[in-house]
């Protein structure tokens, strides 16, 4: 019943515009939003990638050359419908076969993407980023926390690998050296910020 229930949920997620609405009401974008672009730095010269783009809505973090991608095409076809510009563009697109040259992109970002996959397959998006990305990754994601409220929230979340931050390290440090971490709360989820650069 539990599992039918979860798959249900998973469906109507799906759903771009319940999943905009829910997020709507559940998110701290604007905040989050501020936070990466103070971190991320991206110059207008710069080519950012957005691993699992979703809606679109990280695409203000840069106004210079900006590429989303995601795998669900009724998310990217609202990106488009909403976000798209001369400098803007989003994409269907297995974030485990990245379809771009190596070291394309000057800088990448993996927002609230890394708890929906598990270790095997983040290790092969991290790989494929580290690949596409010549200077530095952002890596937002939730973190543990032991508010009830916040808890309960997490479970409506789609993603079940919510890692703590050394977990979270362990998987980013095949790939990339750390250069800067930082834990923030938003009003209903606890993130950890992750700058680092490709190893090679």
């Amino acid at each position: 019943m539990i599992k039918k229930l979860l798959q249900l949920k998973d469906k109507i997620l799906d759903n771009a515009a319940i999943f905009n609405l829910v997020r709507t009401i559940t998110d701290s974008r604007s905040h989050n939003i501020g936070i990466i672009k103070k971190e991320l730095k991206a110059k207008k010269n710069e080519k950012i990638l957005d691993i699992g783009c979703g809606l679109g809505n990280f695409s203000g973090v840069t106004g210079g050359d900006y590429t989303g991608i995601d795998a669900n095409q009724s998310f990217i076809k609202f990106a488009n419908r909403h976000y798209r510009n001369a400098n803007k563009k989003f994409m269907v697109m297995d974030a485990k076969k990245l379809q771009f040259k190596d070291k394309f992109f000057d800088k990448s970002i993996f927002i609230s993407m890394l708890h929906h996959f598990s270790d095997k397959e983040s290790e092969k998006i991290l790989k494929e980023i580290q690949r596409v990305t010549k200077k530095q990754l952002l890596v937002l994601d939730l973190l543990p926390t032991k508010r009830k409220f916040i808890n309960f929230l997490y479970k409506m979340d789609r993603g079940s690998n919510i890692r703590p931050i050394e977990e979270q390290f362990e998987l980013i440090r095949q790939y990339f050296k750390i250069e800067k971490y930082k834990k923030f709360e938003a009003l209903m989820s606890v993130h950890s910020l992750i700058l680092c650069r490709p190893l090679k």
